[in-house]
């Protein structure tokens, strides 16, 4: 009995040896073709739902709450349906082809081009486009005109020049800066040569703001500002000593201004004229005394300050 019982010990042994070396030698089949060891499918009443797709966010943009992009024609729609007074009192499309044709039409005109060109690459709305519209020929339109104090401010461009636009502007702002170089460039070589000067004066009584002051009781703020414009990051204490150095003003000179009461009242004063006037962000310019509330794009800007010297004419 005991041999009978060992006779069948070995052949299990045997068999499970047997079936262990043909599921090896499989499996080395199946990877040596590249398959896989087929998985049972789970029946589609106990299947794991997928979780619903999430979309991307959105950038950070001031067009991105919306993302559908204008219409391939809507720029042509829009200048047949927006009315533009008081130049003609007809539609944009019509006073763009009248002859002469109207100042603030052209312009209007050429604004919408833009931004119907913008609106392919970046995620700007046709909503956008109308508003943005409206917003530029309200400005141009505005009756409304403000007293903004020049006395002691720097003066860029010819003095003499008929036209004066008034700056509001932050040394720590980035499009200041920017902007008044490209505008610098424009009243001092370009375009606007002559033709304009702008007083800046500053919007809050900050470091960088007192710095830009001081310089200019130096007879250096175009140079500062340009300087500033140039270094590009943080405004600190570091980076307006670096351009005292590179100016070669008398840093002792430099620090007696920019820590007097009597800068300091003058730089609350320009900014509590400038609230009076309703400044609430910077830059804000003042074209020959009408406030500019359109696109801050150096273009946009120099276009502005153009219509209002062919209109003061």
């Amino acid at each position: 009995m005991y041999i009978y019982i060992m006779k069948i010990k070995h052949i299990l042994i045997i068999t499970v040896a047997v079936l262990a070396l043909i599921a090896v030698i499989a499996l080395a089949q199946n990877q040596k073709k590249g398959q896989t060891p087929a998985v049972t499918p789970t029946p589609a009443s106990a299947a794991t739902p997928a979780p619903a797709a999430v979309p991307a966010p959105a950038h950070n943009h001031p067009h991105s709450q919306n993302l559908t992009p204008a219409s391939p024609h809507f720029a042509d729609s829009l200048k047949k349906n927006f009315r533009v007074d008081p130049c003609c009192a007809s539609s944009l499309d019509e006073c763009a082809k009248q002859k002469p044709q109207c100042h603030i039409a052209k312009r209007l005109n050429a604004f919408v081009d833009w931004l119907d060109s913008m609106s392919h690459h970046q995620p700007i709305t046709e909503e956008k486009i109308s508003e943005m519209l409206q917003t530029r020929h309200a400005s141009f339109a505005d009756p409304k005109r403000y007293t903004n104090d020049e006395q002691g401010w720097p003066v860029v461009g010819d003095r003499n020049a008929p036209l004066t636009i008034v700056m509001y502007f932050s040394g720590t702002c980035p499009v200041c800066k920017t902007n008044f170089r490209a505008l610098h460039y424009e009243i001092t070589a370009g375009k606007l040569k002559g033709k304009t000067k702008i007083v800046a004066k500053p919007f809050g009584a900050g470091l960088a703001n007192r710095a830009i002051a001081a310089a200019h009781e130096l007879g250096r703020f175009s140079d500062f500002m340009l300087e500033l414009a140039n270094a590009g990051g943080r405004v600190d204490e570091s980076v307006i000593y670096a351009i005292v150095d590179r100016l070669y003003l008398d840093p002792q000179r430099f620090t007696t201004i920019l820590g007097s009461p009597e800068l300091l009242t003058r730089v609350e004063a320009a900014t509590a004229e400038g609230e009076k006037n309703g400044v609430t962000h910077v830059p804000t310019y003042f074209i020959a005394g009408q406030r500019y509330n359109s696109s801050i794009d150096p273009r946009w800007v120099v276009d502005a300050i153009e219509l209002a010297a062919e209109t003061k004419k």
